[in-house]
């Protein structure tokens, strides 16, 4: 995927990631060769006037656009990747130190057989019904200079439909390691303070029970459930300089995707009469790549925010006066902190997220529709 990092093996400090020059080099002649592709194939089309099989300019138009805005997010994504890749270590070393804190073992693959099904489905579904669409074409072709092109065409789509899987999978990795250490961090602090509780309960029935030297040690257990909750949202920071621009151009891809798809989807179904399969598959394996994104983003910051509430239930039980005030001052710092991610800052990637990108689709395909009115008009 362009990604540059290897593992090395130190003596001193075990197996790490590091960067990789070969890697690099590879991946930069797989964004090249399919830049060249793609841009020979445009201009092979546009002497030939076959850029769709649907007359039309709108078509055409929507086409370019689709293809033109994959290729830069092709580039994008390797240049963030080879560029940023530090940043993507700073979160596994933070993870590290959050772990290391808290005495846990390395934690296993977060990716469940659920997300694994979907993973499988959005990424076979559409490669293997372009395969069966080109194969179904080119048994009516008998131009080889054309079936080498659709082939190419073919190869070009399945490196960047992987590379975007491979993106998405990571992502999803990351964010459900933030969470699972977010829900942990909860889960203590909501244990140490019920325990607190109990034993102040017992205090004030026989005050000679319990040594006041567990207050101090409880003191010191909250105080590193704050700093591994801080390490947690700087974790989040890290990993948001990272994948800002990775999930900004990803976003943006599969909504010119999506309106592309549907606008065709339009076209085929009113000039052609015929509904067409493979823009139908296509256009749902790209939604829920979306929906997947959204829900990995957001089961972070439903983790974060999951912390708050169980401290403010908790604070009015029977605690020490210290540990009280501690945990106040606990959630004013919570309190300033949005944990959730952003496409470069241009927007969230919440659920909020899906219902305007659906606003604009309808619009923008609206828009389209109208001007391909237009041209039917005209002409």
């Amino acid at each position: 995927m362009g990604f540059p990092l290897t593992y090395k093996t130190e003596s001193a400090k075990g197996r790490r990631l590091t960067f990789s020059p070969a890697l690099f080099w590879w991946g930069l002649t797989v964004v090249v060769l399919q830049i060249v592709i793609v841009s020979f194939h445009l201009y092979v089309w546009s002497l030939r006037g076959l850029i769709s099989v649907l007359n039309t300019k709108t078509t055409h138009f929507s086409l370019i656009i689709l293809i033109i805005s994959t290729t830069l997010t092709e580039i994008v994504m390797f240049y963030i990747c080879a560029r940023k890749y530090s940043k993507f270590l700073d979160v596994s070393n933070t993870l590290e130190r959050f772990d290391r804190s808290l005495q846990l073992a390395p934690p296993a693959c977060c990716m469940t057989v659920t997300f694994t099904t979907i993973l499988v489905v959005i990424t076979a579904t559409p490669v293997i019904s372009h395969v069966i669409h080109v194969y179904l074409k080119l048994k009516f072709i008998k131009d080889h200079e054309m079936a080498i092109r659709r082939i190419m065409t073919l190869v070009c789509f399945a490196v960047f439909h992987c590379r975007q899987i491979c993106v998405l999978a990571q992502f999803h990795e990351v964010t459900q390691s933030i969470a699972k250490r977010f829900r942990l961090v909860k889960a203590r602090i909501r244990q140490e303070l019920i325990i607190q509780s109990y034993r102040q309960s017992v205090r004030r029935r026989n005050p000679r029970c319990i040594d006041h030297r567990q207050d101090s040690t409880s003191s010191t257990k909250m105080n590193s459930y704050m700093r591994a909750y801080q390490m947690l949202l700087d974790a989040v920071d890290q990993a948001n300089a990272f994948y800002c621009d990775l999930l900004l151009g990803s976003v943006f891809c599969k909504f010119l995707d999506v309106t592309a798809k549907l606008f065709t989807f339009y076209c085929h179904l009113a000039y052609e009469r015929h509904v067409s399969l493979l823009i139908i598959i296509t256009t749902l394996c790209h939604i829920c790549y979306l929906l997947v994104v959204v829900s990995s983003s957001s089961d972070v910051t439903q983790a974060a925010d999951e912390t708050a509430p169980i401290i403010c239930k908790l604070i009015n039980q029977d605690l020490d006066a210290g540990l009280r005030k501690q945990l106040e001052t606990f959630l004013m710092q919570l309190a300033a902190y949005n944990v959730m991610f952003s496409a470069r800052g241009f927007f969230q990637i919440s659920r909020r997220m899906l219902t305007t990108l659906a606003a604009t689709v309808t619009t923008n395909l609206v828009i389209l529709i109208q001007f391909q009115s237009q041209f039917e008009e005209s002409d």
